[in-house]
């Protein structure tokens, strides 16, 4: 344990020495987002705080916050120079480039039963993820499909005439949106 502490302590001096060069001056205080000020991260912000004032002379004022998300948050936007973060807590997504939008409707053109019916998307996005739902004929409830493709492609049978299909499309970035509904039809 004591090895533990001196190897954070170490990595806490080297990460006060890189954010004072940044500053154009002499940091003589320093903001740590830690957590809720019950919890353990706001305790050991304190005492992280005091060993950083005991060996390079710079205060750190500690800061109750809701936690990693509000941490890195704050460190982004200048607020805080430091923080306490778990790593499984958060992702940050990078900058979106290009915004999802379904380009035109579902496409489903009918087929003889027995043959291959399929639906058909135009959609722009990133990282793009489709997950379909079908109703069975005559029904409201919507169960979630197997097909995670652009395309909804089922043997059309007597029993499948009539079902309703949508898709939800979800970009990388969390974004999704529902198409409309199609019904599958027999010529």
């Amino acid at each position: 344990m004591k090895r533990f502490l001196a190897i954070l302590t170490v990595l806490a001096v080297v990460l006060v020495a890189f954010a004072a060069c940044g500053g154009g001056g002499s940091a003589t205080t320093m903001t740590m987002g830690t957590g809720g000020n019950q919890g353990t991260y706001y305790a050991y912000g304190g005492v992280l705080g005091g060993k950083l004032k005991d060996i390079t002379g710079i205060t750190v004022n500690v800061v109750s916050t809701d936690g990693s998300k509000a941490n890195i948050l704050g460190i982004d936007t200048g607020n805080y120079q430091l923080g306490t973060v778990k790593s499984d807590v958060i992702t940050i997504n990078a900058v979106q480039s290009i915004e999802l939008k379904v380009l035109s409707a579902p496409v489903y053109q009918a087929v003889a039963v027995g043959k291959t019916a399929k639906i058909t998307l135009d959609v722009q996005g990133e990282g793009l993820k489709y997950t379909w739902y079908y109703s069975l004929p005559g029904k409201t409830t919507f169960y979630k499909s197997s097909i995670a493709d652009s395309e909804y492609k089922i043997t059309l049978s007597a029993d499948r005439v009539g079902r309703n299909v949508y898709c939800v499309i979800t970009d990388a970035f969390g974004n999704s949106v529902q198409t409309e509904t199609i019904t599958l039809y027999a010529q």
